[in-house]
């Protein structure tokens, strides 16, 4: 299914994974003892420093209250993020640690950096300024899911004031509003496979900004499908940073109305906007709109036709 293909890169990127301890002296975590046990993701250090064009820390291994710890470091930034090993009674609730310019705090790392993907989970730690005052923040995105499935979070820390800025949406508000965001049409079927009763949809898809699309519903055929459907979200949301801009992208599929899971026909993604006044940040309704199976408009006049 195409929305799989669309998490391939996400989890590229994302692919290794850690979970979180409390904070010790830069003398106690410097180095593990020669007695410390191995970390359980050791052998995938090199490999997650060696990917540095998707990497804002190094990883490599410290010791915390005479426990071996995953530290990460940031080089120039002066930023480093203490993990402990993940253990049965730290459960989801571990705790990162972060220091900066001598101040420090925590917050809850649900997902490993290391040794997960998929249904298991991914996660990402990257440095941008999506404050806007000036100075980096520290980013958390983690998340899993399937075939046609993902759900991403994210965690802002804002390294100035050493404090965590939440996002104010959560999936189940978030698809309901952007299904308000967008207009689905049936504008004619064509046949699709090799028997003739089996047929594959057009429909015009009418952006946040008034514009139109044209998708088909690709290798997903029925002898019916609806006028004007409503577009469904909140399977698939993967949120990334590149630069300064943090986005969300949900894709959207088709309500066939018949208890039957549709196809996907496309995604919008929308850009998360901090707002200082209430210290978070919450999504932008400028979204740009993206089809997975464009159809020309000369093709949707042969069927208006």
């Amino acid at each position: 299914m195409r929305r799989a293909a669309l998490v391939l890169p996400l989890a590229l990127c994302l692919a290794l994974g850690l979970a979180a301890c409390s904070g010790a002296s830069a003398e106690e975590r410097s180095s593990p003892s020669a007695s410390a046990p191995a970390l359980a993701f050791a052998d995938q250090f090199d490999l997650y420093n060696e990917t540095g064009d998707c990497r804002d820390f190094t990883i490599s291994a410290g010791e915390l209250e005479g426990q071996p710890c995953y530290r990460l470091d940031s080089g120039e930034h002066g930023v480093t993020v203490l993990v402990p090993e993940q253990s049965p009674e730290h459960g989801d609730e571990v705790q990162a640690v972060v220091e900066h310019q001598g101040k420090q705090t925590s917050f809850a790392m649900p997902v490993f950096l290391l040794g997960h993907g998929g249904v298991s989970g991914t996660a990402s730690l990257s440095l941008a300024d999506l404050t806007g005052d000036g100075t980096l923040d520290l980013v958390y995105i983690y998340g899993g899911g399937g075939t046609g499935v993902w759900n991403d979070q994210v965690k802002v820390i804002d390294l100035a004031a050493m404090e965590e800025r939440p996002s104010r949406w959560d999936s189940d508000s978030a698809a309901e509003w952007m299904s308000g965001l967008i207009r689905l049409q049936l504008v004619g079927t064509r046949e699709a496979g090799d028997l003739e009763e089996q047929r594959e949809a057009v429909y015009q898809v009418t952006a946040p900004d008034g514009t139109a699309i044209y998708a088909g519903t690709g290798g997903f055929s029925l002898t019916e499908f609806p006028d004007t459907p409503s577009p469904i979200f909140g399977n698939y949301e993967s949120i990334a940073l590149e630069e300064d801009r943090l986005a969300l992208n949900s894709g959207f599929w088709l309500d066939l109305g018949v208890g039957v899971f549709g196809p996907y026909l496309g995604s919008l993604t929308c850009d998360f906007r901090y707002d200082p006044a209430q210290q978070s940040f919450t999504l932008s309704p400028e979204c740009a709109l993206q089809v997975d199976v464009p159809v020309d408009p000369s093709a949707v006049a042969a069927l208006r036709s």
